[in-house]
Protein backbone atom coordinates (compact mmCIF):
# COMPACT_ATOMS: atom_id res chain seq x y z
CA UNK A 1 0.00 0.00 0.00
CA UNK A 2 1.31 3.45 -0.84
CA UNK A 3 1.98 5.88 1.98
CA UNK A 4 -0.38 8.86 2.35
CA UNK A 5 2.16 11.26 0.87
CA UNK A 6 2.88 8.95 -2.07
CA UNK A 7 -0.78 8.52 -2.92
CA UNK A 8 -1.69 12.17 -2.51
CA UNK A 9 -3.89 11.67 0.55
CA UNK A 10 -4.34 14.63 2.81
CA UNK A 11 -2.08 14.58 5.87
CA UNK A 12 -4.48 16.63 8.02
CA UNK A 13 -7.62 14.48 7.76
CA UNK A 14 -9.04 13.47 11.16
CA UNK A 15 -8.87 9.82 12.10
CA UNK A 16 -11.88 7.57 11.56
CA UNK A 17 -11.77 4.62 13.99
CA UNK A 18 -13.99 1.68 13.05
CA UNK A 19 -14.79 -1.15 15.49
CA UNK A 20 -16.31 -4.35 14.06
CA UNK A 21 -17.44 -6.25 17.14
CA UNK A 22 -18.74 -9.80 17.45
CA UNK A 23 -21.58 -10.74 19.75
CA UNK A 24 -22.04 -14.34 18.62
CA UNK A 25 -20.95 -15.77 21.98
CA UNK A 26 -21.77 -14.74 25.54
CA UNK A 27 -18.09 -14.15 26.25
CA UNK A 28 -17.70 -11.77 23.33
CA UNK A 29 -20.92 -9.94 24.18
CA UNK A 30 -19.61 -9.30 27.69
CA UNK A 31 -16.13 -8.29 26.52
CA UNK A 32 -17.24 -6.03 23.68
CA UNK A 33 -19.97 -4.38 25.72
CA UNK A 34 -17.28 -3.58 28.29
CA UNK A 35 -15.17 -2.02 25.52
CA UNK A 36 -18.00 0.35 24.57
CA UNK A 37 -18.69 1.26 28.20
CA UNK A 38 -15.00 1.95 28.80
CA UNK A 39 -14.88 4.12 25.68
CA UNK A 40 -17.87 6.11 26.87
CA UNK A 41 -16.17 6.85 30.17
CA UNK A 42 -12.70 7.49 28.78
CA UNK A 43 -13.66 9.93 26.05
CA UNK A 44 -15.80 12.37 28.05
CA UNK A 45 -14.80 15.94 27.45
CA UNK A 46 -12.21 15.15 24.79
CA UNK A 47 -12.01 17.28 21.62
CA UNK A 48 -13.33 15.66 18.48
CA UNK A 49 -10.12 15.06 16.51
CA UNK A 50 -11.26 11.54 15.68
CA UNK A 51 -14.56 9.82 15.02
CA UNK A 52 -15.37 6.34 16.35
CA UNK A 53 -18.11 4.25 14.72
CA UNK A 54 -18.92 0.63 15.52
CA UNK A 55 -20.99 -2.34 14.43
CA UNK A 56 -21.98 -4.84 17.11
CA UNK A 57 -23.29 -8.09 15.62
CA UNK A 58 -25.43 -10.07 18.05
CA UNK A 59 -27.10 -13.37 17.24
CA UNK A 60 -30.54 -11.72 17.08
CA UNK A 61 -29.79 -8.19 15.86
CA UNK A 62 -27.12 -5.83 14.61
CA UNK A 63 -26.40 -2.43 16.14
CA UNK A 64 -24.60 0.44 14.44
CA UNK A 65 -23.49 3.32 16.61
CA UNK A 66 -20.92 5.96 17.47
CA UNK A 67 -19.00 7.18 20.49
CA UNK A 68 -19.77 10.89 20.68
CA UNK A 69 -17.39 13.72 21.54
CA UNK A 70 -18.90 13.98 25.02
CA UNK A 71 -18.16 10.31 25.67
CA UNK A 72 -21.72 9.07 25.28
CA UNK A 73 -22.57 6.07 23.15
CA UNK A 74 -25.23 6.80 20.56
CA UNK A 75 -27.08 4.01 18.74
CA UNK A 76 -27.64 5.15 15.17
CA UNK A 77 -29.48 2.15 13.80
CA UNK A 78 -30.63 -1.35 14.66
CA UNK A 79 -31.36 -4.10 12.16
CA UNK A 80 -31.56 -7.86 11.69
CA UNK A 81 -28.57 -10.07 12.44
CA UNK A 82 -25.85 -10.45 9.82
CA UNK A 83 -23.41 -13.27 9.16
CA UNK A 84 -20.26 -11.87 10.70
CA UNK A 85 -18.12 -14.41 8.82
CA UNK A 86 -19.23 -12.99 5.45
CA UNK A 87 -16.75 -10.42 4.06
CA UNK A 88 -19.50 -8.43 2.33
CA UNK A 89 -20.97 -7.34 5.65
CA UNK A 90 -17.63 -5.94 6.78
CA UNK A 91 -17.44 -4.15 3.42
CA UNK A 92 -20.90 -2.67 3.99
CA UNK A 93 -19.87 -1.47 7.45
CA UNK A 94 -16.82 0.34 6.05
CA UNK A 95 -18.87 1.99 3.31
CA UNK A 96 -21.62 2.92 5.79
CA UNK A 97 -19.03 4.61 8.03
CA UNK A 98 -17.52 6.55 5.14
CA UNK A 99 -20.98 7.66 4.00
CA UNK A 100 -22.10 8.52 7.52
CA UNK A 101 -19.09 10.78 8.09
CA UNK A 102 -19.17 12.11 4.52
CA UNK A 103 -15.58 10.99 4.20
CA UNK A 104 -13.94 11.29 0.78
CA UNK A 105 -11.91 8.43 -0.66
CA UNK A 106 -8.78 10.23 0.54
CA UNK A 107 -9.93 9.52 4.10
CA UNK A 108 -8.49 6.01 3.76
CA UNK A 109 -5.15 7.49 4.83
CA UNK A 110 -6.71 8.03 8.26
CA UNK A 111 -8.97 4.98 8.65
CA UNK A 112 -8.15 2.56 11.47
CA UNK A 113 -10.25 -0.61 11.19
CA UNK A 114 -10.35 -3.04 14.14
CA UNK A 115 -12.14 -6.40 14.13
CA UNK A 116 -12.67 -8.03 17.52
CA UNK A 117 -13.54 -11.70 18.06
CA UNK A 118 -11.96 -15.12 18.52
CA UNK A 119 -9.05 -15.59 16.13
CA UNK A 120 -6.98 -18.54 14.98
CA UNK A 121 -4.60 -17.41 12.24
CA UNK A 122 -5.05 -19.20 8.90
CA UNK A 123 -5.01 -22.73 10.31
CA UNK A 124 -7.70 -25.30 9.55
CA UNK A 125 -9.91 -26.72 12.27
CA UNK A 126 -11.44 -30.19 12.10
CA UNK A 127 -14.36 -29.06 14.27
CA UNK A 128 -15.41 -25.90 12.45
CA UNK A 129 -18.27 -26.43 10.03
CA UNK A 130 -19.32 -29.85 11.24
CA UNK A 131 -22.78 -28.83 12.45
CA UNK A 132 -23.73 -27.83 8.89
CA UNK A 133 -21.39 -30.15 6.99
CA UNK A 134 -22.50 -33.12 4.87
CA UNK A 135 -21.69 -36.61 6.11
CA UNK A 136 -18.86 -36.99 3.59
CA UNK A 137 -17.23 -33.69 4.59
CA UNK A 138 -13.68 -34.37 5.88
CA UNK A 139 -14.29 -31.67 8.47
CA UNK A 140 -11.19 -29.60 7.69
CA UNK A 141 -12.12 -25.95 7.23
CA UNK A 142 -10.15 -22.70 7.03
CA UNK A 143 -10.14 -20.40 10.00
CA UNK A 144 -9.34 -16.75 10.59
CA UNK A 145 -11.30 -14.40 12.83
CA UNK A 146 -14.98 -13.44 13.31
CA UNK A 147 -16.64 -16.78 14.12
CA UNK A 148 -20.37 -17.01 13.35
CA UNK A 149 -20.88 -20.27 15.24
CA UNK A 150 -20.21 -22.44 12.19
CA UNK A 151 -17.29 -20.86 10.34
CA UNK A 152 -14.80 -18.01 10.42
CA UNK A 153 -14.13 -15.14 8.07
CA UNK A 154 -11.00 -16.46 6.38
CA UNK A 155 -7.76 -14.55 5.96
CA UNK A 156 -8.45 -14.00 2.23
CA UNK A 157 -11.91 -12.83 3.29
CA UNK A 158 -10.35 -10.12 5.48
CA UNK A 159 -8.47 -8.83 2.44
CA UNK A 160 -11.51 -9.08 0.19
CA UNK A 161 -13.70 -7.12 2.62
CA UNK A 162 -11.46 -4.04 2.49
CA UNK A 163 -10.54 -4.36 -1.19
CA UNK A 164 -14.25 -4.36 -2.10
CA UNK A 165 -15.04 -1.31 0.00
CA UNK A 166 -15.32 2.20 -1.35
CA UNK A 167 -11.88 3.14 0.01
CA UNK A 168 -10.18 -0.12 -1.12
CA UNK A 169 -7.51 0.19 1.57
CA UNK A 170 -7.09 1.42 5.13
CA UNK A 171 -4.23 2.92 7.07
CA UNK A 172 -4.41 0.50 10.02
CA UNK A 173 -5.95 -2.98 10.07
CA UNK A 174 -6.27 -4.23 13.63
CA UNK A 175 -6.98 -7.93 14.18
CA UNK A 176 -7.99 -8.27 17.81
CA UNK A 177 -8.05 -12.05 18.22
CA UNK A 178 -5.66 -14.86 19.07
CA UNK A 179 -2.80 -15.84 16.75
CA UNK A 180 -3.55 -13.38 13.96
CA UNK A 181 0.00 -11.99 14.06
CA UNK A 182 1.47 -14.27 11.38
CA UNK A 183 3.50 -13.61 8.25
CA UNK A 184 0.78 -15.38 6.26
CA UNK A 185 -1.84 -12.88 7.48
CA UNK A 186 0.47 -9.89 7.02
CA UNK A 187 1.31 -10.94 3.48
CA UNK A 188 -2.39 -11.36 2.66
CA UNK A 189 -3.20 -7.81 3.77
CA UNK A 190 -0.19 -6.02 2.26
CA UNK A 191 -2.19 -4.46 -0.59
CA UNK A 192 -5.16 -3.29 1.51
CA UNK A 193 -3.49 -1.75 4.57
CA UNK A 194 -0.41 0.26 5.46
CA UNK A 195 -0.04 -1.17 8.98
CA UNK A 196 -1.29 -4.40 10.55
CA UNK A 197 -1.74 -4.71 14.32
CA UNK A 198 -2.39 -8.19 15.68
CA UNK A 199 -1.95 -10.44 18.69
CA UNK A 200 1.21 -12.49 18.34
CA UNK A 201 0.02 -15.15 20.78
CA UNK A 202 -3.17 -15.43 22.84
CA UNK A 203 -5.41 -12.39 23.00
CA UNK A 204 -7.12 -11.14 26.13
CA UNK A 205 -10.90 -11.14 26.18
CA UNK A 206 -10.88 -7.41 26.91
CA UNK A 207 -8.97 -6.71 23.71
CA UNK A 208 -6.69 -3.87 22.68
CA UNK A 209 -6.52 -0.82 24.95
CA UNK A 210 -9.16 1.13 23.00
CA UNK A 211 -10.22 3.20 26.01
CA UNK A 212 -6.63 4.47 26.35
CA UNK A 213 -5.92 4.77 22.65
CA UNK A 214 -8.97 6.76 21.52
CA UNK A 215 -8.67 9.55 24.12
CA UNK A 216 -4.98 9.85 23.20
CA UNK A 217 -5.85 10.05 19.51
CA UNK A 218 -8.64 12.55 20.07
CA UNK A 219 -6.40 14.75 22.18
CA UNK A 220 -3.72 15.21 19.52
CA UNK A 221 -3.21 18.74 18.25
CA UNK A 222 -2.57 17.37 14.75
CA UNK A 223 -3.05 13.88 13.29
CA UNK A 224 0.00 11.61 13.27
CA UNK A 225 0.95 9.17 10.52
CA UNK A 226 -0.26 5.58 10.65
CA UNK A 227 3.00 4.09 11.93
CA UNK A 228 3.10 6.42 14.96
CA UNK A 229 -0.55 5.82 15.75
CA UNK A 230 -0.09 2.05 15.46
CA UNK A 231 3.00 2.19 17.67
CA UNK A 232 0.95 3.93 20.34
CA UNK A 233 -1.77 1.25 20.17
CA UNK A 234 0.93 -1.40 20.61
CA UNK A 235 2.56 0.47 23.49
CA UNK A 236 -0.67 1.11 25.40
CA UNK A 237 -1.93 -2.45 24.95
CA UNK A 238 1.34 -4.19 25.81
CA UNK A 239 1.79 -2.01 28.89
CA UNK A 240 -1.71 -2.88 30.10
CA UNK A 241 -1.29 -6.64 29.68
CA UNK A 242 2.40 -6.95 30.51
CA UNK A 243 1.82 -9.18 33.53
CA UNK A 244 -0.52 -11.47 31.58
CA UNK A 245 2.08 -12.04 28.86
CA UNK A 246 -0.43 -11.19 26.11
CA UNK A 247 1.29 -8.96 23.58
CA UNK A 248 0.45 -7.44 20.22
CA UNK A 249 2.68 -6.44 17.33
CA UNK A 250 2.45 -3.78 14.64
CA UNK A 251 4.12 -4.20 11.24
CA UNK A 252 4.59 -2.07 8.12
CA UNK A 253 3.07 -4.18 5.39
CA UNK A 254 5.17 -2.63 2.65
CA UNK A 255 7.97 -4.79 4.05
CA UNK A 256 6.06 -8.09 3.67
CA UNK A 257 7.70 -8.98 0.36
CA UNK A 258 11.19 -8.47 1.76
CA UNK A 259 10.45 -10.65 4.76
CA UNK A 260 9.06 -13.38 2.50
CA UNK A 261 12.19 -13.25 0.33
CA UNK A 262 14.39 -13.51 3.42
CA UNK A 263 12.41 -16.48 4.74
CA UNK A 264 12.79 -18.13 1.36
CA UNK A 265 16.57 -17.63 1.46
CA UNK A 266 16.81 -18.98 4.99
CA UNK A 267 14.83 -22.05 3.96
CA UNK A 268 17.30 -22.70 1.13
CA UNK A 269 20.25 -22.54 3.50
CA UNK A 270 18.59 -24.95 5.91
CA UNK A 271 17.74 -27.39 3.12
CA UNK A 272 21.44 -27.54 2.25
CA UNK A 273 22.25 -29.03 5.65
CA UNK A 274 22.58 -32.75 6.27
CA UNK A 275 19.26 -33.69 7.89
CA UNK A 276 20.76 -36.69 9.66
CA UNK A 277 22.92 -34.33 11.73
CA UNK A 278 20.42 -31.53 12.11
CA UNK A 279 18.81 -32.54 15.42
CA UNK A 280 22.17 -32.93 17.18
CA UNK A 281 23.45 -29.68 15.64
CA UNK A 282 20.48 -27.85 17.04
CA UNK A 283 20.95 -29.42 20.46
CA UNK A 284 17.33 -30.46 20.80
CA UNK A 285 15.46 -33.65 21.56
CA UNK A 286 15.16 -35.64 18.34
CA UNK A 287 11.94 -37.22 19.62
CA UNK A 288 10.16 -33.88 19.68
CA UNK A 289 9.47 -33.02 16.06
CA UNK A 290 7.74 -29.75 16.99
CA UNK A 291 10.72 -28.65 19.09
CA UNK A 292 13.07 -29.37 16.19
CA UNK A 293 10.99 -27.36 13.74
CA UNK A 294 10.57 -24.49 16.19
CA UNK A 295 14.29 -24.35 16.83
CA UNK A 296 15.07 -24.36 13.14
CA UNK A 297 13.42 -20.97 12.60
CA UNK A 298 13.85 -19.34 16.00
CA UNK A 299 17.24 -20.66 17.08
CA UNK A 300 19.15 -20.93 13.83
CA UNK A 301 22.01 -18.81 15.11
CA UNK A 302 23.47 -22.08 16.43
CA UNK A 303 24.17 -23.07 12.83
CA UNK A 304 27.11 -21.10 11.50
CA UNK A 305 26.50 -22.26 7.95
CA UNK A 306 23.27 -20.29 7.72
CA UNK A 307 24.48 -17.13 9.44
CA UNK A 308 24.19 -15.07 6.25
CA UNK A 309 20.60 -16.12 5.68
CA UNK A 310 19.69 -15.49 9.32
CA UNK A 311 21.16 -12.02 8.98
CA UNK A 312 19.00 -11.44 5.89
CA UNK A 313 15.87 -12.25 7.87
CA UNK A 314 16.90 -9.92 10.68
CA UNK A 315 17.63 -7.12 8.19
CA UNK A 316 14.32 -7.70 6.44
CA UNK A 317 12.53 -7.41 9.77
CA UNK A 318 14.47 -4.29 10.78
CA UNK A 319 12.03 -1.45 10.25
CA UNK A 320 9.21 -3.94 9.60
CA UNK A 321 7.89 -3.56 13.15
CA UNK A 322 6.45 -0.16 14.11
CA UNK A 323 8.02 -0.69 17.54
CA UNK A 324 10.17 -3.33 19.18
CA UNK A 325 7.98 -6.43 19.71
CA UNK A 326 7.05 -6.89 23.35
CA UNK A 327 6.65 -10.64 22.92
CA UNK A 328 7.34 -13.16 20.20
CA UNK A 329 6.98 -10.97 17.14
CA UNK A 330 5.41 -12.50 14.05
CA UNK A 331 4.64 -16.20 13.84
CA UNK A 332 4.76 -18.51 10.86
CA UNK A 333 2.64 -21.65 10.54
CA UNK A 334 4.10 -24.46 8.47
CA UNK A 335 1.61 -26.73 6.72
CA UNK A 336 2.52 -30.39 6.93
CA UNK A 337 2.10 -32.27 3.69
CA UNK A 338 -1.44 -33.51 3.30
CA UNK A 339 -3.85 -32.58 0.56
CA UNK A 340 -6.37 -30.90 2.87
CA UNK A 341 -3.84 -28.58 4.48
CA UNK A 342 -2.00 -27.80 1.25
CA UNK A 343 -5.27 -26.86 -0.43
CA UNK A 344 -6.04 -24.41 2.36
CA UNK A 345 -2.51 -23.02 2.41
CA UNK A 346 -2.73 -22.57 -1.35
CA UNK A 347 -5.75 -20.29 -0.85
CA UNK A 348 -3.47 -17.74 0.85
CA UNK A 349 -1.44 -15.19 -1.08
CA UNK A 350 1.63 -16.38 0.84
CA UNK A 351 0.92 -19.98 -0.17
CA UNK A 352 0.43 -18.96 -3.80
CA UNK A 353 3.72 -17.10 -3.80
CA UNK A 354 5.46 -20.34 -2.81
CA UNK A 355 3.30 -22.78 -4.75
CA UNK A 356 3.32 -26.21 -3.19
CA UNK A 357 2.10 -27.75 -6.46
CA UNK A 358 5.32 -27.38 -8.45
CA UNK A 359 7.82 -27.12 -5.54
CA UNK A 360 9.98 -24.66 -7.46
CA UNK A 361 10.42 -21.91 -4.81
CA UNK A 362 12.79 -22.67 -1.97
CA UNK A 363 10.12 -22.28 0.70
CA UNK A 364 7.93 -24.97 -0.85
CA UNK A 365 10.91 -27.27 -1.20
CA UNK A 366 11.72 -26.59 2.43
CA UNK A 367 8.20 -27.54 3.56
CA UNK A 368 8.38 -30.75 1.54
CA UNK A 369 11.84 -31.48 2.91
CA UNK A 370 10.69 -31.00 6.50
CA UNK A 371 7.89 -33.47 5.99
CA UNK A 372 9.51 -36.09 3.81
CA UNK A 373 13.12 -36.02 4.95
CA UNK A 374 13.61 -34.46 8.37
CA UNK A 375 10.62 -36.03 10.07
CA UNK A 376 11.43 -39.31 8.39
CA UNK A 377 14.97 -39.22 9.79
CA UNK A 378 13.70 -38.30 13.24
CA UNK A 379 11.07 -41.04 13.27
CA UNK A 380 13.71 -43.64 12.39
CA UNK A 381 16.19 -42.36 14.96
CA UNK A 382 13.80 -41.64 17.81
CA UNK A 383 12.24 -44.19 20.12
CA UNK A 384 9.05 -42.12 20.44
CA UNK A 385 6.65 -41.05 17.71
CA UNK A 386 6.81 -37.75 15.88
CA UNK A 387 4.02 -35.84 14.19
CA UNK A 388 3.16 -37.65 10.94
CA UNK A 389 2.62 -35.71 7.75
CA UNK A 390 -0.94 -34.63 7.07
CA UNK A 391 -2.15 -34.68 10.68
CA UNK A 392 -1.75 -31.16 11.97
CA UNK A 393 0.03 -27.94 11.04
CA UNK A 394 3.19 -27.06 12.94
CA UNK A 395 3.36 -23.63 14.52
CA UNK A 396 6.81 -22.11 14.80
CA UNK A 397 7.03 -19.25 17.24
CA UNK A 398 9.03 -16.10 17.00
CA UNK A 399 10.72 -15.36 13.72
CA UNK A 400 14.10 -13.69 14.38
CA UNK A 401 13.41 -10.09 15.31
CA UNK A 402 15.50 -6.95 15.36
Amino acid sequence: MASPTQSGHTSEAPWLVLLYLSGTSSGQVTANTAILRALEEATKGEPLNATCLYQFSYTDRTVWGTILADGAEHVLHEGPPVDIAEPRFLTKFIDWALDRTRSPIEQRARVALFVKDDGTGWMPDSKVGRPAAPSNDPGVHPRGILFDGVRYMTVPGLRQAVASSRCHEVAIYGLDGCQMGTIEVAYELKDVAEIMIADDTTATKTGFAYDAFLPWLRGLQAPLDAAKVAAKVVELTNTRYKEEGATIVGVRLEGADGVADAIDGLAGALRALDPSQLASSLGVDAQDGTQVLTTILSGVTKLGTVATSVDAVVKALSGFYVSQPGGNGLTIFLPVLGSQFITLYGSLAFGQRFSLSNLKPTWSQFVAWLNETLLGVLSRSASGPVTPAGVAPTATRSLPSQ
